[in-house]
């Protein structure tokens, strides 16, 4: 099952995201594991798991790194990852797939592939209701279809 630490913070600029995690003071590197796929994050420190989960898109585990950084006036000590995209420029809507909003909304997304390759993300906006019923099998979104559907 996956699990996110309540306490994580993350941010995204068009080729990274920013995880930061809070950790205790007497926390060595040598108690972190961190374990980056192209799908997966994972966080251990001292054997506890702090993070675990699929990645809401695509990562570089190679281009990535982690850190630990010192407690200031304004910050705990945390654990900070930097995990690069591997769709620089497209925005994530959450860090994980479980995280995912599966309720009905005004977008849909269409992924394009060339090859086997990601090759980017359109996103349609519809005008309709937020809940749409189709009264006739030939009524899509208050368009009447025709019966070849060519138009």
């Amino acid at each position: 099952m996956p699990s996110a630490a309540a306490n994580l913070q993350w941010t995204q600029s068009p080729k990274e995201l920013y995880l930061n995690l809070p950790i205790d003071a007497g926390v060595k590197a040598k108690e972190i594991d961190v374990r980056l796929t192209t799908q997966q994050i994972a966080v251990h420190v001292r054997g506890v798991e702090l993070l675990n989960g699929q990645t809401f898109l695509p990562i570089r585990p190679d281009d990535s790194t982690w850190e630990i950084e010192a407690e200031t006036r304004d910050c705990a000590r945390r654990l900070r990852l930097v995990v690069s995209k591997v769709r620089p420029n497209q925005k994530w809507d959450c860090l994980f797939m479980h995280e995912v909003d599966e309720s009905i909304t005004h977008r849909v997304f269409m992924d394009i592939t060339i090859g086997g390759s990601p090759a980017g993300r359109y996103a349609f906006v519809t005008h309709a209701p937020a809940r749409l019923e189709l009264r006739s099998p030939r009524m899509v979104c208050g368009i009447e279809a025709s019966a070849d559907c060519t138009h």
